[in-house]
């Protein structure tokens, strides 16, 4: 994961070969250490529950 200097909400995708470093052919961007950063923890959506009315007869 690479971060860049841009000001902007964007997501660029590069593919990379082997053997090459991308640090070297893409200027301003910083490597990130992953270890670092925090993943957040995923939480299932609770699926609605209908209620069931009875009629009064």
């Amino acid at each position: 994961m690479v971060t860049d200097t841009k000001d902007s909400q964007a997501v660029e995708t590069y593919l990379v070969p082997s053997g090459a470093t991308f640090t070297n052919d893409v200027t301003g961007t910083t490597v990130v250490d992953e270890s670092a950063v925090k993943p957040h923890p995923f939480k299932a959506i609770k699926r609605a529950v209908k209620k069931v009315v009875k009629k009064v007869t």
